[in-house]
């Protein structure tokens, strides 16, 4: 059985003291307390990107702008990746869940494919065996793309009818006439 994720923490009930032109230096202390717990909660590497911030905010912005420079480069390579991916000697069903696996992966670092994206990739990784399918899925095109489940039960289907086209290419042609 699953965890569920701890409720969101409420700082109004700890602080009793509203900020106001008067209090500003308590509240300045209050940060630095913020900042204290930001730091000691971070492992030792990333403790170290903000060993030296003199407010939280600031610590904040370190931290983004370090993290978001590291998920473009993901980006990029989960998107190379996506490029490198051929179906060749591998299953459809394998074949698709490695594109699938990766566009996932770019969805939940909020880099979500598109349809039309997904589709070109599964498209550019597929041989000629599976060209009727790619024109099917070129002509659906970028007005209405087809959604990644019916890329894949039409993916297994080309798949089956290639590979009932290979066994009867492998029986004597007298077998193939009846």
């Amino acid at each position: 059985m699953g965890s569920s994720p701890p409720p969101p923490f409420h700082f109004g009930h700890l602080i009793t003291i509203k900020l106001s032109s008067d209090n500003y230096i308590f509240w300045r202390a209050q940060d630095q307390a913020n900042l204290s717990s930001i730091q000691g909660s971070l492992s030792p590497v990333v403790a170290g990107l903000v060993v030296f911030a003199k407010t939280s905010h600031e610590a904040w912005t370190i931290l983004e702008r370090s993290f978001v420079a590291q998920s473009q480069a993901r980006v990029s390579a989960l998107r190379r990746q996506l490029g490198e991916c051929e179906k060749l000697d591998s299953t459809a069903t394998k074949f698709y869940n490695k594109v699938k696996g990766l566009a996932d992966t770019l969805a939940s670092i909020g880099q979500p494919l598109t349809d039309s994206e997904f589709n070109s990739f599964i498209v550019n990784g597929l041989d000629e065996e599976y060209d009727a399918l790619v024109e099917i899925i070129n002509e659906r095109g970028n007005s209405t793309p087809m959604m990644a489940h019916e890329v894949y039960s039409r993916l297994l289907l080309t798949k089956q009818r290639v590979e009932a086209r290979q066994g009867q290419s492998r029986l004597p042609l007298r077998e193939r006439r009846h």
